[in-house]
């Protein structure tokens, strides 16, 4: 990875020239940074970014400086890395593509209006990581402890 900042087309800026452009951006209210956010379920979304620093790994590779990630659900924290504008939307409409087909069963029910159904997927998904938020629950309520006198 190198310390080279990029702007959205693929011209080498810096880091004041980056930061002149999301200043810029910012000014006009914004953001340079977002390239796209799809909301699939109300905790679910998808986050396409440019990032400016190339994230690539060795010498001789094209710059990395887009980035989606999807936040929740079955995919989550799911990361593709881009070196175009064009590249990352295409990449942030497959990774919304793939989401969908992972929830496209709670989608149709609630689709159809059958909450209760919904309601018992959801409960399948919380007792799949069930064990996982006790080990937080454990640990929050161990610092909480902590730091009363």
């Amino acid at each position: 990875m190198s310390s080279d900042y990029y702007d959205r087309d693929g011209n080498l800026v810096g880091y004041e020239g980056y930061r002149a452009l999301c200043d810029l951006a910012a000014a006009r209210g914004d953001d340079y940074r977002r390239v796209d956010n799809t909301v699939i379920l109300h905790d679910v979304h998808v986050s396409t970014v440019h990032l400016g620093l190339d994230h690539a790994w060795g010498d001789n590779t094209p710059p990395l400086i887009f980035e989606s990630m999807v936040f929740g659900g079955n995919l989550d924290q799911a990361c593709e890395r881009y070196t175009t504008e064009a590249q990352a939307r295409e990449g942030h409409a497959e990774l919304v593509k793939r989401v969908l087909e992972e929830h496209k069963e709670f989608a149709a029910l609630l689709e159809r209006s059958d909450f209760m159904a919904a309601l018992g997927l959801v409960s399948e998904v919380l007792d799949e990581h069930k064990e996982k938020w006790n080990i937080y629950d454990d640990l929050f309520s161990k610092a909480r402890e902590a730091a009363t006198p």
